[in-house]
């Protein structure tokens, strides 16, 4: 805790507990059943976070959830029948509301990130590609194409893997 602010506060403390959250990552193919006699599952306890590659989302999502939640409780509640029929509203909602259509938009997303080649091959490749374009060495530079060719050998990427995971990941992302 070495932020000024901060460090006054806690300078005489004893770290007791440090807690980490494990993202839920499923996307729709992991999401429990939405109601049933009596109950909603909302938030991440239903699954509803996505990953893109670029940014992790849940908060949003679980009030998006939770406020189609509150709807669907107020409308039982007005007809006394908190039934698996009488809270069926539910998903109906959901699916009007920003949250299915992002958890669709980006249902893929989970699948497409495990490629081991966006985390070792990509960045190596990209990093000495960089270092090609950048290097003051008092030689001619080669055109960009020919420095990324070379750069996506020596990393043992084929054009064609590129090409597929560009693709796939525009599609995907």
């Amino acid at each position: 805790m070495g932020h000024p602010l901060i460090a006054p506060l806690v300078k005489d403390g004893t770290l007791l507990e440090y807690g980490a959250h494990l993202v839920v990552e499923g996307g729709i193919e992991m999401m429990p059943r939405l109601y049933m006699d009596g109950m909603l599952v909302a938030g991440d306890a239903a699954g509803f976070s996505i990953n893109n590659g670029f940014v992790v989302r849940g908060m949003d999502l679980a009030i998006g959830s939770g406020i189609a939640a509150a709807e669907t409780v107020i409308e039982a509640k007005s007809k006394n029948d908190f039934s698996a029929q009488g809270l069926s509203a539910y998903p109906q909602k959901l699916e009007a509301s920003y949250v299915m259509a992002d958890m669709h938009t980006y249902a893929q997303a989970a699948g497409f990130l495990k490629n081991r080649r966006l985390y070792k091959a990509y960045p190596e490749m990209i990093t000495k590609l960089m270092r090609q374009i950048y290097r003051q060495d008092a030689q001619p530079k080669k055109h960009l194409m020919q420095e990324l060719l070379k750069s996506l050998k020596d990393s043992r990427i084929s054009l064609f893997d590129l090409v597929k995971d560009g693709y796939k990941g525009g599609r995907t992302l």
